[in-house]
């Protein structure tokens, strides 16, 4: 299958549409093979759990590129929302935090928690942030 039109792009992936239903998250090359099983292991986990998120469908490669497979949840984003009407940008922002807290809440097995996943960033950051690790 080829991936569809764009329809967002972040810091580490493109997403795309792809077939009914569904969108995948391609990944840029420099982004380690091992986080899109972390990530699949999180989405699933926090489906599973019951918070409102997209369910993972699985990996796959797409012209050279590691993707994800996810439910295509119908309707505009809460940025969307928020940059479309600025005089509910605090609302949306609110429910952005809300679903978030949510997320970081949920009892899902295998979830980290999200201090401890923080704290393993910024030691893997050793060679840019010198002592100020220690402090971590």
């Amino acid at each position: 299958m080829t991936a569809g039109q764009l329809i967002g792009k972040g810091m580490t992936a493109e997403v795309y549409e792809w077939g009914e239903g569904q969108v995948v998250k391609l990944y840029y090359g420099n982004i380690p093979k091992d986080w899109l099983q972390y990530e699949t292991e999180i989405g699933t986990a926090v489906y599973k759990a019951g918070v409102p998120a997209p369910e993972v469908f699985g990996q796959v490669e797409v012209d050279g590129r590691s993707g994800l497979v996810y439910e295509k949840i119908a309707g505009p984003s809460l940025l969307a929302l928020m940059l479309h009407d600025m005089d509910k940008a605090e609302h949306y922002s609110t429910l952005l935090a809300q679903l978030h807290a949510d997320i970081h809440r949920c009892r899902a097995s295998r979830l980290p928690r999200q201090k401890d996943r923080m704290a393993m960033f910024v030691r893997q950051s050793a060679a840019f942030l010198g002592d100020r690790v220690s402090r971590c």
